[in-house]
């Protein structure tokens, strides 16, 4: 159970960071 909640909360950082470059490559 540890580990799922593991994997889910760094799957969620990644889509942040993806998010987050998406906006900086509009933003540029």
């Amino acid at each position: 159970k540890y580990y799922l909640i593991l994997i889910i909360k760094i799957l969620n950082f990644f889509s942040y960071l993806n998010r987050n470059k998406k906006e900086n490559s509009l933003n540029l």
